[in-house]
């Protein structure tokens, strides 16, 4: 839904600029005064630019709003996709966050044996 509103809001906006566009160009060829072209640039902006420019602005927060998830985020360093900040396991790869517990050196704990 979030890419739909996104899509459709710019094509609403794009929509009002092409009239904006056709309605001057026709203004000016019919040789009609200066407060059609004001109309058209109002009438235009109002109906159609603002409202499309909102949707399309409206569509990209939510987009971002599902990017960023209610809370804090890691990334999985086996798969690379985002899991929430109290994970215990990569619910894509299954990839387990706990602490691994540190395995000593066998050669480091012979040179400290023979000190």
């Amino acid at each position: 839904m979030r890419t739909a509103l996104l899509v459709v809001g710019l094509i609403w906006a794009l929509t009002g600029v092409g009239n904006i566009i056709i309605g001057l160009y026709n203004i000016n060829k019919m040789g009609s005064s200066e407060g059609w072209s004001v109309f058209t640039l109002i009438f235009n902006m109002v109906l159609f630019v603002l409202p499309g420019l909102g949707v399309a602005g409206l569509g990209k927060l939510i987009k971002k709003k599902a990017v960023s998830g209610s809370g804090d985020v890691k990334k999985c360093p086996k798969c690379a996709e985002e899991v929430k900040a109290a994970a215990v396991v990569c619910r894509f790869c299954g990839y387990d966050f706990s602490p691994k517990p540190e395995v000593a050196d066998p050669v480091a704990t012979r040179e400290v044996e023979n000190l």
